[in-house]
């Protein structure tokens, strides 16, 4: 039996979803290392040749990221009021980063699975109908979120890089300085 809502009808769905996927962002043969092109003189004459210009890492592999999300998705007055919250974490392991290692190898960086990091958040949206005529209508929606990322583990453990800025219990990408408390100026 088919029925037709009334004016106040209200809706809720509550919503739940897992999933996982792979990050290949590495370009084809990164494992065995890149070259480039190179300038050789021999005999006070320029020659074209190749060096190798990234170090190779034969164990390089995908990230993996395993992520949940519950979600609830709201309507009342006829979905004059309407909305939704979701809560969502993703845990990833097997990190694609290039982190520094002594340059007496002759290399700077090396790509490489590192670590582990956890990205929750949680979303929030009400939207509402104000006005719904013919000739003119008026809708509002109100948006909020956060997010917080943090490393859980690195190539050492839970041991913080500080020479790639990596801190566990940080996001990957922080942005540090000195607090400064006044500026002192000599006057002439």
């Amino acid at each position: 039996m088919l029925r037709t809502p009334t004016p106040d009808a209200e809706e809720i769905k509550l919503r739940y979803g897992v999933g996982v996927t792979g990050n290949s962002s590495v370009s084809p043969y990164t494992t065995s290392g890149t070259i480039a092109g190179a300038a050789y003189v021999f005999d006070e004459t320029q020659y074209p040749g190749y060096k190798s210009s990234s170090m190779p890492n034969a164990d390089l592999g995908w990230e993996k990221t395993v992520q949940h999300n519950v979600g609830l998705d709201f309507g009342f007055l006829n979905n004059r009021i309407s909305g939704s919250l979701e809560w969502y974490r993703a845990n990833t392991k097997d990190l694609l980063l290039n982190r520094s290692i002594p340059p007496v190898l002759g290399y700077n960086s090396i790509l490489g699975n590192i670590g582990k990091t956890s990205n929750s958040g949680l979303e929030i949206s009400i939207s509402s109908k104000n006005i719904d005529r013919p000739d003119f209508s008026w809708n509002t929606t109100l948006t909020w979120s956060r997010n917080r990322e943090k490393i859980v583990e690195l190539v050492d453990g839970k041991v913080d890089d500080v020479a790639n800025g990596w801190f566990i219990g940080q996001p990957i990408a922080v942005f540090r300085d000195y607090v400064y408390d006044r500026l002192w100026q000599q006057t002439p």
